[in-house]
């Protein structure tokens, strides 16, 4: 333990170039593209059947 150092800290990313590595990664991974298009194609029709009973926020 005397003789223990803490690891040198990892080099941070960027959110732009880290948003695009994860897109290339999505983009290339077709089992997490799938994933993805499903969730899609799932909550737009949702979102258009539960749109019609919540009440407006404003109603001016």
């Amino acid at each position: 333990m005397a003789s223990w150092h803490p690891a040198e800290p990892a080099v941070r990313e960027q959110v732009l170039p880290g948003l695009l590595s994860g897109m290339r990664y999505v983009r290339s991974a077709p089992g997490i593209r799938r994933i993805l298009i499903r969730c899609v194609l799932f909550a737009f029709p949702g979102c258009a059947l539960w749109g019609p009973c919540c009440p407006p926020l404003r109603t001016t």
